[in-house]
């Protein structure tokens, strides 16, 4: 629906930086879930979202293999989030749009995958319904 809708469907592991680049305001990336989905396998499934103004604006589910042990011992502590863990190692995985969509809601979804030769992470995220207009909640704006 929203010109910048194009640049959030092709974020490549990016996404917290461009939302608060757009809203000059901190990302935080809340931890939901994260739950390995075998003993040692090495996979987890996860689940985060994204909020601006203490107000989630994109829910993302992911399921990550990973192959370095180093990485696994990050993921597994589910205190590093996906795109802080290749910024760490240095490295720029590959981006690969599945597809993407409008919701029912009126926000919109992308499926992805990022892979590395460290770790491949399945990805899909639903982004709320005007994104874009999010503004500070009363007592945020006070604040200031």
């Amino acid at each position: 629906h929203h010109p910048l809708d194009r640049i959030a469907v092709t974020a490549n592991g990016n996404l917290q930086r461009i939302f608060s680049s757009y809203y000059d305001e901190p990302v935080n990336v809340v931890l939901d879930t994260c739950k390995q989905t075998l003993e040692h396998s090495g996979e987890w499934e996860r689940r985060v979202h994204l909020e601006v103004f203490d107000q989630t604006f994109c829910t993302a589910d992911s399921r990550v293999v990973v192959r370095d042990p180093e990485c696994r011992e990050l993921v597994e502590s589910g205190k590093v989030g996906l795109g802080q863990l290749f910024r760490y190692k240095n490295v720029l995985p590959e981006f690969m749009l599945q597809a993407a969509g409008p919701t029912k809601e009126g926000g919109f979804w992308r499926k992805y995958t990022l892979e590395c030769s460290l770790m491949i992470c399945y990805i899909h995220e639903v982004f709320c319904p005007n994104v874009w207009d999010l503004k500070p909640t009363e007592s945020k704006s006070n604040e200031t």
